[in-house]
């Protein structure tokens, strides 16, 4: 009798043990649990190829306007590779300058209208003279009619105006610098209307 219920309970025990054991294939983990990342920060939501962060404004690129020309169109010859201007920020201006702002001068010992140039060998490397490919252009205020070149005896070609051959001083450094004004009495500015400037 004891025997018999030893075994009744061994079988109940069996069945209790096999009722309880989990489905092959399940798993332990709720469906619902979420996951924690392993490093213990918070998830972040991954944003899409289309999103932008949240405060971003997008700024749209303003397409560049198109690029004013600063110098003024020359006037005259097209075959130039200067063009004479009017200095009128000095105390002896207006006066004629290069498109560069170098002052021009006249030098007394040449003749007016005489198609050739007293200053040369020491005196042009002194005075170098202002050499040009092509008739300068007249820029805003000088009279284009007064634009010439003569021929030096190197085969250079000079610029001229109002028949005066025209020089840049070498201690002039920079644009804007009249260091030869009345030098020796005979080296001057050249005013628009083609004259020394003798003050």
């Amino acid at each position: 009798m004891k025997a018999k219920l030893m075994l009744t309970a061994l079988l109940t025990f069996v069945i209790l043990v096999i009722a309880c054991a989990p489905v092959p294939g399940e798993t332990s983990t709720p469906v619902d649990t979420p996951v924690i990342p392993e490093t213990g920060g918070t998830a972040t939501e991954v944003m899409s190829e289309t999103q932008t962060p949240t405060g971003e404004v997008a700024t749209e690129t303003e397409a560049p306007t198109e690029t004013q020309a600063v110098a003024e169109t020359p006037t005259g010859a097209s075959d130039t590779d200067m063009t004479m201007m009017v200095n009128e920020q000095s105390t002896l201006a207006p006066y004629l300058v290069d498109d560069r702002g170098r002052s021009l001068y006249v030098y007394l010992n040449d003749s007016q209208n005489s198609s050739t140039s007293a200053c040369v060998d020491d005196c042009a490397v002194e005075w170098p003279p202002v050499t040009v490919t092509g008739t300068p252009a007249a820029g805003t205020g000088v009279d284009a009619s007064l634009l010439r070149t003569l021929k030096r005896d190197d085969g250079s070609t000079q610029a001229t105006y109002n028949g005066w051959p025209l020089y840049y001083y070498n201690m002039d450094t920079a644009p804007g610098t009249m260091n030869g004004q009345s030098y020796n009495g005979v080296w001057f500015l050249v005013s628009p209307d083609g004259e020394p400037i003798q003050r």
